[in-house]
């Protein structure tokens, strides 16, 4: 008896150890992240924003050519967690509550400069027999020095014409590739047993971009297990190489992704998917669209999202009238245009849109009176002048390429595991109705459901606490906590509510 007491004894501090001890290694299946992000100050009304992700070890089981609506919300969760300037806490935070470790973040989190790319990489064991290790590559968007880079098409005019990426993004892309080989090789990572997980917003998805088409030619790991997801993403290449692993999610009239102009022979790598064509697809109305990215949206950033538009034509007249003037990557650093009392080449002129985005005061100074005199004169970049000052005055600049927005579409395709032919599962968003209600009072609950044209039906848990109708008006009729459960067509959305 003393005997079975001891090994059950020794079974079960063993079992603490490698509990402890294994943790460190084995990866974590499925669980509950929070992620906090920086607002875009433009727009959203909220400093920060923290919200809850689901983690889960098997999103990266299947072929990495299958579109993963849930992956594809990790990814753009994360890659906005990287935007903050000095160091780069979110996203490691986010990495090490994922399972994550061994995380290193660099080149310009450091040293902001034009050509640089902030990164992050780390690893961790995914749970599963094989013991595959999953890699971690999450680069931020543009800050400072790097607006002025995102304008480099080519090193310099004559090697213009033969250029075949987009000059400064491959060029950051180069030193982050370079830095994730070495951390293979330092932590002794075999192809065999590796799998990448590569994402970015904006210039972290230019980067992004180009570091999958490369990583799937490299001994890191195999294509199936390379897992890119990129979002706002700038064309990038004139190399016309497929690659069924990288995904491109695009808003409709985000003019970041219409640049390098196609007409000039630019494209991106992998398959793009437009947001709003992928709800159509799933017969989804624009206006079930509208009301509910509008929920979400509102939830992000407390920002009222009917109050902005997709601009997909003013966009368009951007693209086109750029392209009418120059019509090659030579010509962008070459032919000469007026522009203001002076000339300037179209590199030049986007060059100056750079001071007036990253640029000290005297240049944002400088920068304003040469664009005020072009919209104000008949010079030949006046057209561009005021196109770009209209979308930047309607907010549909920022609001269309913000990471917020692209949150708000990818929550509702991560809930309803929305496939890449359009297909989606039914899912509720909930549009209104508080948390906390007082005893006595009465309070409306709302919420869309998309999927299906089934209406949303209420129930409450309790109805002594307190009645709700089938359309949603709730009476407190004492103190306690109910759950309120929206249903409609197979789909089901349960919120708390306190009664005070």
């Amino acid at each position: 008896m003393k005997q079975k007491k001891r090994l059950t004894a020794a079974a079960v501090i063993l079992a603490v150890f490698l509990a402890v001890w294994g943790g460190m290694e084995v990866g974590v299946q499925a669980q509950n992240v929070k992620v906090t992000i920086n607002g875009t100050e433009q727009v959203s009304k909220k400093k920060t924003k923290t919200f809850t992700v689901k983690w889960n070890d098997s999103c990266f089981k299947n072929d990495s050519s299958a579109f993963n609506s849930k992956l594809a919300y990790l990814s753009i969760a994360y890659s906005a967690a990287a935007y903050t300037e000095q160091r780069a806490d979110y996203v490691n935070d986010a990495l090490r509550a994922s399972g994550f470790q061994k995380i290193t973040s660099g080149d310009s989190y450091s040293v902001n400069k034009r050509d640089g790319i902030g990164y992050t990489i780390a690893s961790k064991t995914l749970s599963g027999k094989d013991g595959a290790v999953l890699l971690a590559v999450i680069l931020r968007g543009s800050t400072g020095e790097e607006w002025y880079g995102n304008f480099d098409l080519a090193e310099n005019e004559t090697t213009a014409a033969r250029e075949q990426h987009h000059y400064n993004f491959k060029k950051a892309e180069t030193g982050v590739m370079q830095t994730l080989t070495d951390y293979c090789a330092e932590n002794g990572f075999e192809k065999e047993h590796t799998k990448i997980w590569i994402t970015g917003h904006s210039r972290g998805a230019a980067v992004a971009n180009l570091l999958a088409a490369d990583v799937n030619e490299s001994a890191l790991a195999e294509q199936e297990n390379v897992y890119a997801y990129t979002f706002a993403t700038p064309n990038t290449t004139k190399d016309k190489t497929r690659y069924d692993n990288i995904f491109n999610l695009l808003n409709e009239g985000d003019l970041f992704a219409g640049v390098p102009i196609e007409k000039w022979g630019y494209r991106r790598y992998g398959t793009d998917i437009v947001l709003p064509d992928l709800f159509r697809k799933a017969g989804v109305s624009d206006d079930g669209m509208q009301a509910g990215t509008a929920a979400v949206f509102q939830d992000f950033t407390g920002a009222d999202y009917s109050q902005y538009r997709y601009d997909t034509a003013g966009v368009a007249n951007v693209i086109k009238q750029a392209s009418d003037l120059v019509d090659d990557t030579t010509n962008f650093y070459t032919l000469k245009f007026s522009f203001g009392s002076e000339t300037a080449t179209m590199y030049q002129y986007f060059q100056t849109i750079g001071d007036l985005l990253a640029g000290d005061d005297a240049a944002r100074s400088a920068a304003t009176r040469k664009l005020g005199k072009s919209v104000l004169g008949e010079d030949d970049f006046t057209g561009i002048s005021i196109s770009l000052m209209n979308l930047a005055l309607s907010g549909n600049v920022y609001f269309v390429h913000m990471p917020e927005n692209y949150l708000s579409w990818l929550q509702i395709m991560s809930d309803s595991d929305m496939k890449q032919d359009g297909s989606m599962d039914p899912v509720i968003i909930k549009q209104s109705g508080k948390a906390i209600v007082r005893k006595g009072k009465k309070e409306t609950y709302s919420a869309i459901a998309l999927g299906t044209k089934k209406k949303v039906i209420w129930t409450v848990s309790d109805k002594k606490i307190a009645r709700i109708t089938p359309g949603g008006r709730l009476i407190a009729k004492k103190k306690g906590t109910v759950k309120l459960t929206a249903k409609a067509g197979g789909a089901k959305a349960v919120y708390k509510v306190k009664i005070k």
